[in-house]
């Protein structure tokens, strides 16, 4: 009789068993560091967002709120203040000083009933040098206690 020769039973080496776990690894480093690399790197300066028109404002044409605290004059097609900011929110009317109570230096009389009125403030412009202009008005909707509309203007342009 001739011995039997078994098979010998393979093992898992540990080469085997590591190759799904690097792969894993390497992915999750991967994700880190772009993610991380993403946060470093300055965001660019999409030229788009100053050049072109907001509604017919262009960055030639606004005058900023130095120069204006400068010359004290406004023209009309003119606007004043930052153009470092997109706000989202717009309105127009006749800017009129006093707001309501304790919300709003100013308010914006629009067309229509008494609530249609926006109660205004500006931390960033005079708001007085307006005073009795018809103009449109750049900013960001706050919360109000007692204004229907309270809003913080950033950017004012001369109508009439």
């Amino acid at each position: 009789m001739s011995p039997q020769i078994q098979p010998t039973p393979q093992i898992d080496t540990p080469e085997k068993n590591k190759k799904p776990l690097q792969i894993v690894l390497t992915i999750v480093i991967a994700l880190v560091l772009g993610f991380g690399l993403s946060r470093l790197a300055p965001l660019s300066n999409n030229s788009s967002t100053k050049s072109v028109s907001r509604d017919g404002v262009s960055e030639k044409d606004v005058i900023s709120s130095e120069d204006l605290e400068k010359t004290g004059q406004v023209e009309v097609g003119k606007s004043y203040g930052d153009t470092d900011q997109n706000f989202k929110d717009s309105v127009q009317g006749t800017l009129e000083k006093n707001g309501l109570d304790t919300e709003g230096t100013h308010k914006l009389l629009r067309d229509g009933r008494e609530d249609q009125t926006v109660h205004l403030v500006s931390s960033v412009l005079d708001l007085d040098i307006f005073d009795g202009r018809q103009v449109e008005v750049w900013g960001e909707t706050n919360a109000s206690q007692k204004a229907g509309w309270f809003m913080d203007v950033g950017l004012v342009k001369v109508l009439e």
